[in-house]
């Protein structure tokens, strides 16, 4: 499991900590970001919203109650490129159920990837959420045409840990251990005190 681990933080670090922003659609608020010399300097992502009755139906098949769909390239002086090795995609996901995220690209009018963190259905965890992102790693794009990707959620509430949902289960067992551990310290020091 160690090896698991750190294996997965050998491929997951380079591309979060070192990678550079390269560009940050306006509208959509998706991020672009990639090693050195992965992409040239000058450039820029290109992002359009789209819907379509094909792309309803996908979102629909993976029970995505809220979800948005986007036409994405990487341009270098307003042509189509493939990055030397792989870049990073972060999607906003401020009203999305963070356990239950899902990253679907799309061809061909079919789910051609799964990216997700719902292990709840046996699917690999390979999204990243951190900071009200959803991040892939990918490689894959064409010089023919634009990548599709829906982003979504199979619930829409937004998960708070600071919310109130009627279970103090944990802090009561916190609060328990917590207790029983200075119980015993007080024990002790008034042993010791003692003497």
């Amino acid at each position: 499991m160690k090896k698991f681990l750190l294996g997965l933080l050998l491929i997951i670090i380079p591309i979060n900590v070192f990678a550079i922003q390269i560009d940050k659609d306006v509208n959509s608020g998706i991020i672009l970001s990639a090693d050195e010399n992965i992409v040239p300097t000058d450039t820029v992502l290109s992002v359009s919203n789209i819907n379509n009755s094909t792309l309803q139906n996908l979102a629909n098949s993976y029970k995505l109650t809220s979800y948005g769909s986007y036409n994405i390239s990487v341009l270098n002086q307003a042509i189509r490129i493939k990055p030397n090795g792989n870049v990073s995609l972060s999607f906003p996901i401020a009203n999305y159920n963070l356990k239950k995220i899902y990253v679907l690209q799309v061809e061909d009018s079919r789910v051609k990837t799964v990216y997700t963190n719902d292990i709840s259905n046996g699917l690999a965890n390979n999204l990243v959420v951190e900071n009200n992102y959803a991040t892939i790693i990918t490689n894959d794009f064409s010089l023919s045409n634009d990548n599709t990707y829906i982003i979504g959620t199979i619930n829409t509430e937004t998960e708070n840990p600071l919310t109130y949902d009627g279970n103090f289960t944990g802090l009561l067992l916190i609060s328990g251990f917590a207790m029983v551990v200075l119980m015993i310290l007080f024990t002790k020091l008034y042993i010791d005190n003692k003497d």
